[in-house]
């Protein structure tokens, strides 16, 4: 079952002129056994809705089974300066729209196309996986010609280094797709079909989920707060796995 979230845009096929068909989400679903949803952003699409479809995605993926995924499929995206013109109210209300995306109980798979600004860094960085087509290229947020100094940067600090991240503050030209697959920012340029490392088990996105969130609080908790939280996911994890084995864990 496909639910698209978004009605104001079609589907766009965003392979452009590359000979690589996009992903075909309801083939992936269907041959994955994925409930899914789709999140369609483009040049002309308001940010407001953006902000509304992220932010409704947990009470639409509330009625599908354990195994969700969510496409957001981004095509030529606003431009480099998007967020010069915004209210900082608006601002916060797209951090915490991609808070709340980058905390999901879902797998979440993110496919660019063409130039992409503006909105498109939060978003790749946001999500678990990261496609591109061979036409895209990645034009950072800027204000007045220096790096738009919201979240997106903390996010960039964190995945790709302190390092690399301090380069870009330095440069205002646009990444092409080769050089954000050597920063990870994008992890495959046209691959059809698509391998999902993670095969959907009867837990599978919320298992995600959990990893995830781990990830993202290990930069900035200690190794004593961290070990809890850790346990905690040791013992869901031994949990599940003697629930399917029957097996009785060892005590001694």
């Amino acid at each position: 079952m496909v639910k698209k979230v978004t009605e104001h845009l079609p589907i766009p096929s965003i392979s452009s002129d590359s000979k690589s068909p996009a992903i075909d989400l309801v083939s992936l679903c269907e041959t994955m056994k994925w409930s899914n949803a789709v999140i369609c952003i483009g040049r002309q699409t308001p940010l407001a809705t953006a902000i509304r479809e992220i932010n409704d995605l947990p009470s639409t993926l509330s009625d599908f089974a354990e195994q969700r995924l969510v496409l957001i499929r981004l095509q030529s995206t606003n431009s480099a300066s998007f967020f010069e013109s915004l209210a900082i109210e608006v601002v916060n209300r797209w951090e915490r729209a991609v808070r709340s995306l980058e905390r999901l109980d879902a797998v979440t798979i993110v496919e660019v196309s063409g130039p992409c600004g503006g909105l498109a860094l939060d978003l790749i960085l946001a999500c678990d996986y990261r496609l591109a087509t061979a036409d895209f290229r990645l034009e950072l947020p800027l204000c007045d010609g220096r790096l738009w100094p919201g979240m997106g940067l903390y996010r960039l600090a964190q995945q790709i280094g302190l390092a690399h991240t301090r380069r870009l503050l330095l440069s205002k030209d646009p990444l092409s797709h080769e050089r954000c697959v050597e920063l990870g920012l994008i992890d495959m340029i046209d691959v059809w079909p698509l391998d999902l490392p993670h095969r959907p088990n009867r837990h599978g996105a919320r298992d995600l989920a959990i990893r995830r969130r781990l990830l993202l609080e290990a930069l900035s908790t200690s190794y004593e707060d961290a070990l809890g939280t850790h346990l905690a996911a040791c013992d869901r994890e031994l949990r599940q796995r003697n629930e399917v084995h029957h097996v009785r864990p060892e005590t001694d």
